[in-house]
């Protein structure tokens, strides 16, 4: 099954999604971690603990519960992704694409510079990684993962 994380960076957690399918689009240059975290302090944080914790307990519900992230869009957030996009803007362009190829929801996983796309079954996922693949020759299509 498709895994998630649920918390931040120093509090992460995995999440086990029952339902969902997923594109990956990884850039070949890398984002350092520690630039942008520095960008994510100068931008300022978009949300404090008390919301992080409420959002974290949603998520956690949902994934218990058996639910699918796409039921839940408005908590699938990175709160590193508007650092990355300034430090390396191209990301942004990696999530349009994906969007366009269908995405119920694209991000930028962890401090970037991957981006990736959620779809409700494989076959959209695999379609939307060999539309993409001229673009981004490294993007690849997944499904759930197994323990």
């Amino acid at each position: 099954m498709p895994r998630g994380g649920c918390g931040r960076g120093d509090r992460a957690r995995s999440a086990a999604w029952r339902s969902t399918r997923s594109c990956w689009s990884h850039r070949r240059r890398v984002s350092p971690t520690a630039a942008v975290y520095a960008e994510a302090d100068r931008l300022g944080s978009p949300r404090g603990d008390a919301e992080l914790e409420a959002i974290r307990r949603r998520l956690r519900d949902a994934v218990d519960e058996g639910g699918s992230p796409l039921d839940y869009r408005e908590h699938l957030v990175n709160d590193l992704q508007a650092a990355a996009i300034s430090l390396r803007p191209e990301i942004e362009d990696a999530l349009r694409a994906l969007e366009q190829a269908g995405a119920a929801h694209a991000m930028v996983t962890g401090s970037g510079p991957t981006a990736f796309g959620l779809y409700p079954t494989a076959d959209r996922a695999a379609a939307a990684a060999a539309e993409l693949r001229g673009r981004f020759p490294d993007v690849i299509a997944t499904g759930p993962l197994t323990t």
